[in-house]
């Protein structure tokens, strides 16, 4: 026979098969209690970090959420910045047309004045024409 420890550490070696037995059933059952403490640990260390894994995968989610907002921002800038510059282009072309309109409203200005001083001057002389042509009918007549 082996060498047996019994309950208290000891060696006994007339131990009886019934005890042998109990002796190993109350070892096994020791060592699986232990082993499922130590499951139960690692079960709830695993959980926890799936927990933290999937805290980290809600902040990426986030992050990158936030990367799209930011680029179709940007994109949208972008776009209004064309279009303003654009914009910037025919204010500009029409600013130019304006410019071109006043200055032949102006042409235009100078020329009716030129007209009408001229009508004016025209009708003087024709008043003026028209009163010697009655004088010379007059003397002629007399």
């Amino acid at each position: 026979m082996s060498e047996i420890h019994g309950t208290s550490g000891q060696v006994n070696m007339y131990e009886t098969e019934a005890e042998r037995l109990q002796r190993e059933a109350d070892l096994y059952t020791k060592k699986l209690e232990h082993e499922r403490k130590r499951y139960l640990i690692l079960e709830d260390q695993y959980k926890q970090k799936m927990k933290e894994l999937e805290e980290i995968k809600d902040k990426i989610k986030e992050n990158i959420s936030d990367e799209k907002a930011e680029h179709e921002a940007e994109v949208k800038r972008l776009s209004l910045h064309h279009r303003l510059r654009n914009q910037k282009v025919l204010l500009n072309d029409t600013i130019g047309d304006n410019q071109d309109l006043k200055n032949n409203i102006d042409i235009m200005r100078k020329e009716i004045s030129f007209a009408k001083s001229s009508i004016k001057t025209m009708r003087e002389t024709i008043y003026a024409l028209m009163d010697r042509s009655t004088n010379a009918n007059t003397d002629a007549v007399v």
